[in-house]
C-alpha cells in the first residue's frame, strides 16, 4: 500500500505541486518563469508534462518540451509564452528555423476572424507574424520588412486578407500575396520602387504577367489609381528604370504607353483621358519608322525623330 499512497496524495496537491512531483518523477524539473507560466496556464491538462528540462537558447532564452507538443519559451524581454507545435503555426515557426530567424514567441497563439495569428520578436525587436487560414495554411509575414510593414499598417488580414505564401525573392525584389474572400493582392518590393500592390484578379495585372512582368516590365511604383470616367491606370518601373503605365477602362481593356515617351507626354499634357479617351492598342512601332498609339476618341498620336509628336 505505501507504493500507491503517493499518487492517493498527490491528488490533494496543488495543482502546480503536482506538476513539479511528477516531472521529478520522470527526471525533469519545472522551474522559474517556464514552471510559473506552466501552473498558471493549466498545467498537464493543457500542455502534457515535461520531456525534458530548460534547454539554453540564444540571446539568454530558454525552453522546455512538454508531452502534449508544447513547447514553452521563456526571454528576459518577453517573459514566457508557448508554441503548439502539434498545430500549423508551430510547424511554419520550425520550419522558418525557430527562434534563430524569427525570435522569441512575443504573444500566444490567437484566434482572429478566419483563422490564428501568433507573434515572435527577435533581439532586435524585429517581429515576425504568423498567420494560418483553413484555405491556404501557415505563413510568416515579416513586419520589419518593407511588405509585412505594409500589411500590417493597412489594417492586415481584415484589410488583404491572409497570407498564401511566405515573403519570396522575385527577380530583383520581393513578392507576397494574400487573399481576402477570393481577392488577391500580390505585394511586389523593389529598392527602386518601394513597396506596391496589384490585383491579382484584374486586367492590369493579366496585361503585366502577358508582357513578360517585372523581368520586361518592371516592378509597381503606384498602386492602381483613377485615371478619370472610371478608369485606373497602375505605372511600372525597370530595374534600368524605364517605366509604362497600364492605361484600363471596361470598354477597351488594358493597354501600354512608355510613360517617359513624347507621345505620353503629349497625352498627359493635353487633356489626358478627357481629351483623348483611354489608349486602345499598345504603344507600338509600326513600318513605317513612327511609333503609334490609338484612343479610345478617335485620335492618334504618332512620333518619328524628324517629325516629333502628330496629331492625326
Amino acid at each position: 500500500m505505501h507504493y500507491i499512497l503517493p499518487i492517493r496524495i498527490s491528488t490533494f496537491l496543488a495543482p502546480h505541486v503536482r506538476d513539479s512531483l511528477q516531472a521529478a518523477l520522470r527526471g525533469f524539473t519545472l522551474k522559474g518563469g517556464v514552471g510559473q507560466f506552466h501552473a498558471d496556464n493549466f498545467g498537464t491538462s493543457r500542455f502534457g508534462v515535461p520531456v525534458s528540462n530548460e534547454i539554453a537558447l540564444q540571446d539568454g532564452g530558454v525552453y522546455q518540451a512538454f508531452s502534449n507538443r508544447y513547447s514553452i519559451y521563456w526571454t528576459p524581454r518577453e517573459g514566457a509564452h508557448s508554441v503548439k507545435f502539434s498545430g500549423a503555426l508551430g510547424q511554419a515557426y520550425k520550419n522558418a528555423g525557430y527562434e534563430r530567424t524569427s525570435g522569441y514567441p512575443h504573444m500566444e497563439e490567437t484566434s482572429i476572424p478566419g483563422g490564428a495569428m501568433q507573434k515572435f520578436r527577435d533581439a532586435n525587436g524585429q517581429v515576425s507574424a504568423f498567420y494560418w487560414s483553413p484555405a491556404f495554411g501557415a505563413y510568416k509575414v515579416w513586419e520589419g520588412g518593407a511588405i509585412g510593414s505594409r500589411f500590417t499598417r493597412d489594417g492586415g488580414t481584415a484589410t488583404y486578407g491572409f497570407p498564401t505564401e511566405n515573403e519570396t525573392a522575385f527577380e530583383n525584389g520581393t513578392r507576397q500575396v494574400f487573399n481576402l474572400n477570393g481577392k488577391e493582392t500580390r505585394m511586389y518590393w523593389a529598392p527602386n520602387t518601394g513597396v506596391h500592390g496589384m490585383n491579382g484578379n484584374g486586367s492590369i495585372f493579366k496585361k503585366w504577367v502577358s508582357l513578360g512582368h517585372a523581368p520586361n516590365m518592371g516592378f509597381p511604383v503606384t498602386e492602381e489609381i483613377s485615371a478619370g470616367n472610371g478608369g485606373a491606370v497602375q505605372y511600372t518601373r525597370t530595374a534600368d528604370n524605364r517605366e509604362f503605365g497600364f492605361f484600363w477602362l471596361a470598354s477597351t481593356g488594358t493597354h501600354v504607353m512608355n510613360s517617359k515617351g513624347a507621345l505620353y507626354y503629349h497625352f498627359t499634357n493635353n487633356g489626358y483621358t478627357s481629351t483623348f479617351g483611354y489608349p486602345v492598342e499598345d504603344e507600338h512601332m509600326e513600318t513605317d519608322g513612327r511609333i503609334h498609339v490609338k484612343f479610345s476618341k478617335g485620335q492618334e498620336l504618332t512620333w518619328s525623330a524628324s517629325e516629333g509628336v502628330r496629331v492625326h
